[in-house]
């Protein structure tokens, strides 16, 4: 075997520059399509531009002070911001006729970039990636919260799947743009010969790009051609004379990464390459499942959260249900927010003297320390029992969680047997 080394002629570098970029235009179109898929979602999605950002809802400004306000919300919160469709979580004008709020994604993790914008790392659901890969949604349109002194970008609440987006030029969600527009560009100038019959085109390629392996079904193919590009572009100025391919090379580099023998055939390593991908899909199964448990906790610490308002008829899931509704949304976004709209309403209710919530008596056990933060709560919302209950199950919650770093309503359950009247 010859090899050239030293400079290359200008025809020689320009050769195998073409035989690297017509290598690189494969591999990259296979990429479109294994797997998840020509048409799949994209993971890392820009949520909202950077500067002055133009909206048929109303133009707004993001900047750095705007990324620093959401980061610390959306840290403080702990929690993945939903993504639904056509915005249905917000309820009220935005409610589906039939009642439907599900979660099509969850954006995991959120990234500033200067210049453009702000994107989030999503985890979509199944059926989120369903609606994505049949072109059914093609853009994310996100609810910011705009402060009104100088339409400045403060909140960001959540996303929704749309075909609208108030932002113009918003990013498409599926991988589908960049394999349709290489091959349109392929399209221009078709390979002489090349017909719909895949064999005639495995048969095209292999002798196109010098391809020496006796295999000819379309995984082979597909791995010596990536081969290929990572060989080409790994020996700098080292050429292969004609005729000297590293077809077995490949062929063998194929088998003993898939732990087969020297000896296995194209179909044994076709059922190799299928297994590992089951295991993916097995992994994409394991992923669902942990959604589905962030949701069952997420809704577990909101249950907790209102259980003391329930008690003390501060609110009411069956008699009220629309503020009901406003309150889990709120609550979703900031729980903070829903504790100040719900300590508003209590401080509405009239007073009625009484010193534990409705439905329960006076329980043994809490002692004379039970008795003056109850004394307490009450001088410091004036006597409205309702009021004063709520803040201090509130406060005795916090400082459990706090010193145990128990979710909430494993907290309330800890401090229910020390303050029965608070609590009862």
């Amino acid at each position: 075997m010859r090899q050239e080394t030293g400079n290359k002629t200008p025809a020689a570098t320009s050769n195998r520059q073409s035989s690297i970029d017509t290598l690189q235009f494969v591999c990259d179109l296979v990429s479109c399509r294994d797997g998840s898929g020509e048409g799949s979602a994209l993971k890392r999605i820009r949520i909202c531009p950077d500067g002055e950002v133009a909206s048929t809802k109303g133009d707004f400004i993001f900047d750095a002070e705007s990324w620093r306000l959401i980061k610390k919300q959306f840290d403080a919160q702990a929690v993945a911001k939903v993504i639904d469709k056509e915005h249905q979580t917000l309820g009220g004008e935005y409610a589906s006729p039939d009642g439907d709020a599900r979660a099509y994604g969850w954006m995991e993790t959120l990234e500033y970039v200067p210049g453009e914008g702000i994107f989030a790392s999503v985890n979509w659901t199944q059926r989120g990636t369903e609606l994505i890969r049949a072109d059914e949604y093609r853009y994310l349109s996100p609810v910011i919260i705009v402060r009104k002194s100088d339409r400045k970008a403060v909140g960001l609440h959540s996303a929704g799947l749309t075909n609208t987006p108030a932002i113009p030029g918003m990013d498409r969600l599926a991988a589908k743009q960049m394999a349709n527009d290489k091959e349109s560009t392929m399209a221009e100038q078709p390979a002489e010969g090349v017909g719909q019959d895949p064999s005639m085109l495995v048969g095209e390629l292999k002798s196109l790009l010098e391809i020496t392996i006796e295999e000819t079904d379309v995984v082979s193919v597909l791995k010596a051609v990536i081969e290929k590009v990572k060989a080409l572009k790994g020996k700098g100025g080292e050429e292969k004379e004609d005729g000297e391919g590293g077809g077995d090379a490949v062929a063998s580099s194929v088998r003993k990464a898939l732990n087969l023998s020297a000896d296995a055939d194209a179909d044994t390593v076709v059922v190799a390459i299928n297994t590992l991908r089951a295991g993916t899909k097995n992994v994409e199964t394991l992923r669902g499942e942990l959604d589905a448990l962030k949701v069952k906790d997420a809704k577990r610490d909101r249950d907790a959260f209102l259980q003391p308002y329930k008690n003390s008829g501060v609110l009411d899931e069956k008699d009220d249900a629309p503020f009901f509704q406003v309150i889990c949304r709120t609550y979703a976004a900031n729980p903070d927010d829903a504790k100040v709209l719900l300590e508003a309403r209590a401080a509405l209710l009239p007073a009625s003297g009484r010193t534990t919530p409705p439905g329960d008596g006076p329980k043994p056990g809490g002692g004379d320390n039970e008795d003056k933060l109850i004394a307490k709560a009450l001088t410091d919302h004036d006597g409205n029992t309702k009021a004063a209950y709520i803040a201090l199950q509130g406060e005795l919650i916090d400082k459990e969680v706090e010193r145990t770093g128990h979710a909430r309503g494993m907290a309330a359950q800890n401090l229910a047997p020390r303050f029965p009247k608070i609590f009862g």
